[in-house]
């Protein structure tokens, strides 16, 4: 038996034998199926599929007593390649089993899927819905949208999912691999463990998603493990900086959040996030979380110079119902310890936090006024707190110098050297004195 089946786009082509072929008892043969995205099957199968870019795969096809199953899969998505195995088990809800892994994976061919549009290449538009929303969101300049999040699909079907990636491709990030064990059951899904290698360290996450309400509910806990910054500014594009910089990163971080958008869950995160890092450049950093603009007027009134190296670095900040209070932030360098103090609301994407430099050499510390960063995240002002705003108590917010936590030593020394970590290392050294 061999034929063929088209619904629009999407082709599928079967080349086997039925076995009672007008009851369809059973099928089996060499399938092969290709169209602009699995999400178009949906309506076709009564399986709620995910939006990928065009695809196109082939393998082993059997159906027995509700059962189909796919062996040998092989095919692509978008420049991403995949294989493995699938079972489906009609009925309701369908259950879908799937092992599939691939030798390399291009992180913008996972963004359709999170309701995200990648980046349109020559001769490429964004779909019509797609550029209204991003219009809508540039004129409103907001970071996170509002976009309602479509949750149907988290609910219409059960899945086991073991995912396994050798070779991440993404733009200016050094990925490296990726693994998932994912479960979805009842409109409630779970991922744990979900691992990505990054610029050499490690990112882990154990993440739960609840979609059974209106409103998604969740948890995610996160924990980042030696993350090589010279990896990651190699991949930006900055390989003449990253030779000098010995950066590394790590952190955890625990959150709760509810929502039906992204806005939404962000002005009602509630949480805790410790970031730390050994070395590094301050003037770097400034500028890869900031406008360039701000981050330089930021490091000319707070240290009064261009390049500041970095010794150790941590911040705890703490989320309740979408407001962000930096509870600790402290930088170790070469000529001055800084601390700073401030909070950012998630929902007006505001924030307003000052920061004040203690000298560690009179000769070589030039800055001489706090600084405060106010406004809104994207573009926030600099200004400099002047004696009579000091007189007011405008840094009371601003304490003393505090120990850096012992904990965060495992996140961020590489050992097998003395240059490797040793600014944290010196930094609980001196306050240890």
């Amino acid at each position: 038996m061999a034929g063929e089946l088209s619904a629009g786009d999407t082709h599928l082509s079967l080349d086997g034998s039925a076995v009672q072929p007008f009851a369809l008892g059973s099928v089996e043969g060499h399938l092969t199926l290709q169209g602009p995205s699995p999400a178009q099957l949906t309506d076709l199968t009564g399986i709620n599929l995910p939006e990928l870019p065009p695809y196109r795969v082939s393998g082993y096809l059997s159906y027995a007593d509700d059962l189909l199953t796919l062996d040998g899969l092989d095919g692509s998505f978008g420049d991403s390649d995949v294989a493995g195995d699938v079972r489906l088990r009609l009925g309701e809800p369908p259950q879908l089993w799937a092992t599939l892994v691939s030798r390399q994976l291009e992180a913008d061919d996972l963004l359709p899927m999170l309701g995200v549009s990648p980046d349109t290449g020559p001769g490429e538009t964004a779909s019509a819905e797609q550029q209204r929303w991003d219009a809508e969101e540039e004129s409103r300049q907001m970071l996170f949208p509002d976009r309602p999040w479509d949750l149907e699909a988290l609910r219409g079907t059960d899945i086991v999912l073991d995912y396994q990636a050798a070779n991440v491709q993404a733009e200016h990030v050094p990925f490296t691999d990726l693994a998932l064990a994912l479960e979805l059951e009842g409109g409630v899904m779970s991922v744990e463990p979900l691992q990505v290698g990054l610029g050499g360290g490690q990112v882990s996450a154990s993440w739960v998603m609840d979609a059974r309400q209106e409103a998604l509910e969740g948890s995610l806990q996160l924990a980042i493990d030696q993350v090589n910054l010279q990896a990651l500014l190699d991949e930006a594009g900055l390989p003449e900086v990253a030779r000098d910089t010995l950066g590394v990163i790590g952190g955890r971080g625990d959150f709760h959040y509810h929502g039906r958008s992204l806005h939404e869950v962000m002005a009602g995160l509630d949480g805790e996030l410790e970031l730390a890092m050994a070395q590094g450049w301050l003037d770097i950093i400034a500028a890869e979380l900031l406008p360039l603009n701000v981050a330089n007027a930021l490091l000319a009134a707070l240290t009064g110079e261009e390049q500041v190296q970095l010794e150790c670095s941590y911040v705890q900040l703490v989320a309740e119902r979408g407001v962000v209070d930096l509870a600790q932030f402290f930088m170790a360098t070469e000529i001055a310890h800084f601390t700073g103090a401030g909070a950012i609301n998630l929902e007006t994407e505001q924030l307003d936090m000052a920061f004040e430099g203690h000298n560690r050499d009179l000769t070589l510390f030039t800055g001489n006024s706090p600084v405060q960063l106010l406004g809104p995240l994207r573009e926030p002002e600099v200004n400099v707190i002047t004696r009579e705003l000091l007189a007011r108590g405008a840094l009371s917010v601003l304490g003393a110098i505090v120990a850096l936590p012992l904990a965060i030593l495992p996140w961020v020394d590489l050992g097998g050297g003395e240059q490797v970590g040793m600014g944290c290392e010196q930094a609980l050294r001196e306050f240890e004195r």
